[in-house]
């Protein structure tokens, strides 16, 4: 519900001219609800141009794989399709971030679709959908930060 919480402040920032941007990270998964898309709606409707999305498309979700579970491929047409401006990234990338934050969005939302890798760099995690709600043990810890660090085990 965050995008919709997001649209809410937009709208009150932009209505007091207090010249701020609100910025919302949503995941790919999320994009399966209803919701989501009346909130895109509602951004594009009152050009909230002080409102920017990042969508985290790592193509996982809780369920399993994006596109078995709700295909929602092409994002940037849907986007674009919605009116809002589409910047696509990769997601760790710090620059490359840094310049789609930057880009002018043309007095519309913004939304940056950041490709990344489910458990980046993380052997046991990287792309496994059961992470999505998983606590590491304490060696699951240790071993994690070891493979970040590029520490030997």
């Amino acid at each position: 519900m965050a995008i919709s919480v997001g649209v809410g402040l937009a709208l009150s920032s932009k209505e007091k001219n207090r010249g701020n941007k609100i910025y919302i990270l949503m995941g790919d998964g999320e994009l399966n609800e209803g919701s989501i898309w009346e909130a895109l709606m509602s951004g594009a409707h009152y050009k909230l141009d002080n409102l920017v999305a990042i969508i985290d498309r790592n193509h996982l979700s809780y369920d399993g794989d994006t596109e078995s579970v709700m295909a929602i491929e092409n994002l940037a047409d849907k986007f674009n399709s919605f009116n809002w401006f589409v910047s696509e990234c990769n997601g760790h990338d710090t620059l490359d971030l840094l310049k789609a934050f930057a880009e002018d969005s043309k007095g519309k939302p913004h939304v940056i679709i950041a490709d990344t890798v489910k458990g980046k760099g993380v052997s046991f995690i990287e792309n496994k959908p059961e992470w999505h709600h998983h606590r590491l043990s304490q060696a699951e810890y240790e071993l994690a930060r070891a493979e970040l660090l590029g520490e030997k085990q």
